[in-house]
This record gives structure tokens, sequence and C-alpha cells, in this order.
């Protein structure tokens, strides 16, 4: 099941709402997504070019000094083909 981005921090938020906030949900994926774009094989520069972010900014994200904004962050997921979902785990899988 593929999810908008907002619905996936809405289900996470939902999930961890007593455990999470917004904050440490949104600093969980995005160091989730700087291994993904670390284990890519593609420079900085290549993947700054094909999204269309900076490489300034890519750099501040990747050095976590800075998070992303929704559209970039799916267009930075989209470089390595990767989409945002929500799996349901446990015993009721």
């Amino acid at each position: 099941m593929v999810l908008p981005f907002s619905a996936v921090i809405a289900l996470l938020m939902e999930k961890y709402c007593e455990c999470l906030t917004k904050r440490e949900i949104l600093t969980k994926l995005f160091e989730q997504v700087r291994e993904l774009i670390d284990g890519c094989g593609e420079s900085r520069y290549t993947i700054a070019k094909a999204t269309g972010i900076s490489q300034g900014q890519l750099s501040s994200f990747m050095a976590g000094k800075k998070g992303l904004g929704r559209e970039s962050l799916e267009r930075l997921l989209d470089q390595p083909g990767y989409e945002i979902y929500v799996e349901k785990k446990g015993k009721d899988r």
C-alpha cells in the first residue's frame, strides 16, 4: 500500500503518539533516507542534479543540520527508486 507522505506521518503519529513526537518520527525517517542515499552508489552531485535539490541543501540534509520539505523528500526518494509506505508488522500481519 503506497500512501502520500502526509498520510505516512499521520499513521506514524497515530501509532507512536504516546512514545514519539512528530519531530522524533521525522528524525527517524530522515536518518533512514540518509542511509539509503549513502548506499545508493550515486554521487551527491548527481543526486542534486537529478532531483533539482541544491547541493547546499542536500549537503545540509546529509550532515543532519537541516531536514527537507515533503516535495524535496519525495524527489530525493524517487531518484534511487524508493517510495514511502507503511507496513504493519507483528502478529496481525
